[in-house]
């Protein structure tokens, strides 16, 4: 309790370094927090660019309808695929017609129904890539029936580019980011610790233990980080609400991302005090 005495009295009495230190938290943690927004969303864009990755596998004509069946549990016990569809002649020939209205004229100049019957193979999450994709590509062009495997082979590798791109990007600058939030901290912490470092000299003098003088330093970092990742969180939400109305579509973080980040402030803040106090009081 004293230790919490102490901490609370030591901020109303420095007011002005209270603010500061205060303030400079809510900002760094509040820059944190729209980085890592843009990361979430960035990373939502990417995901549904994924979900587009797929296996269109086209059957030769008159194939045998236990034929298609067998494909098509083959297919399905395949390493990565999530699941089948089946697309029959008749079927594509009618969804021709529905998209190109202005050119399904083209068809009577052919015989019949030129279009195959065919699968649409959804991978999971983690092999739509251009190698894993290929791979399974490659394993379903060599089944009994089937005349070719595609996926889009530039497209995905294009995709795949772009993304292993924007993740190196994406981290770089959030290491950037949180190691200035540090070095911001740290040091803000370290001028309100040195304009009091003549009452520790004094606490020193006078027979006052190390963890004793430490404790309410301690307990100041605390507050200050808890208070500093809380004001963040909500000025962000604040902003979100402000944001959405006119792009629906951006997401906000999960109450897990929000705790993080007032996670991280409370630690900034203690071992911002840990480390200050450290110069002052080595015993």
């Amino acid at each position: 309790m004293y230790a919490l005495r102490a901490a609370v009295s030591s901020i109303a009495r420095n007011k002005l370094m209270a603010f500061i230190s205060l303030g400079v938290i809510v900002v760094s943690i509040f820059v944190l927090g729209i980085f890592l927004t843009i990361t979430v969303n960035f990373q939502s864009v990417v995901s549904a660019l994924k979900e587009k990755v797929e296996i269109r596998v086209f059957l030769l004509d008159e194939i045998d309808t236990t034929v298609i069946a067998d494909i098509k549990g083959a297919i399905m016990a395949l390493q990565g695929v999530e699941n089948v569809f089946y697309t029959s002649k008749d079927d594509a020939l009618e969804k021709f017609q529905e998209e190109y209205r202005d050119k399904a004229d083209l068809l009577d100049l052919v015989e019949g129904n030129p279009l195959p019957a065919s699968f649409s193979v959804k991978l999971l999450p983690e092999y739509r890539t251009e190698k894993k994709a290929s791979t399974i590509a490659g394993r379903i062009e060599k089944m009994k029936g089937v005349e070719e495997a595609e996926y889009g082979r530039e497209w995905v590798a294009r995709l795949d580019e772009v993304v292993r791109i924007l993740v190196i990007v994406d981290v770089s600058i959030g290491v950037i980011i949180a190691l200035s939030c540090l070095f911001l901290v740290f040091n803000t912490i370290r001028l309100t610790v040195f304009a009091r470092s003549e009452e520790i000299e004094i606490m020193s003098l006078v027979g006052a233990t190390g963890s004793f003088i430490r404790r309410p330093f301690l307990v100041v970092g605390l507050l200050y980080g808890f208070l500093g990742g809380v004001l963040a969180s909500a000025m962000l939400y604040a902003i979100y609400q402000v944001v959405i109305v006119k792009v629906p579509a951006i997401k906000f973080l999960e109450p897990v991302h929000l705790g993080g980040l007032v996670l991280f402030a409370t630690l900034l803040g203690y071992f911002g005090s840990v480390f200050s106090v450290r110069r002052f009081v080595t015993t």
